[in-house]
């Protein structure tokens, strides 16, 4: 499954999700794509 988002606001990202099913429950989950670093800083709690 692929997920497109950001395209209005000029940021277009193209996100993959693999889904993993074993006898009717979901056994794993993939994320993946492609990334630029447009932030970095810290949390503090």
């Amino acid at each position: 499954l692929w997920i497109e988002q950001g395209l209005e606001m000029g940021r277009p990202s193209r996100i993959r999700l693999e889904l993993n099913v074993d006898g009717g429950k979901l056994a794993s989950a993939r994320v993946g794509g492609h990334a630029v670093k447009v932030a970095e800083g810290r949390l503090f709690v």
